[in-house]
């Protein structure tokens, strides 16, 4: 994946997705707590693992 922070901050692409209720209901609080927005806990989300896996974190075996 290899995304350097800044490539992402230059570049940006719109997506939409369909989650289900619980998921996003559960997304929703969390992001409140952190103080950001739904979209902006996604984010941040979806750039954590793909640091992860640039730093070769494995996840437990039926995680994903």
């Amino acid at each position: 994946y290899g995304v350097e922070v800044s490539d992402m901050q230059s570049e940006k692409k719109s997506v939409s997705l369909v989650l289900p209720l619980d998921v996003y209901q559960k997304i929703c609080i969390l992001a409140q707590q952190s103080n950001r927005s739904t979209a902006g806990y996604i984010r941040q989300v979806l750039i954590c693992h793909l640091r992860c896996l640039d730093a070769g974190v494995s996840y437990p075996p039926g995680l994903l």
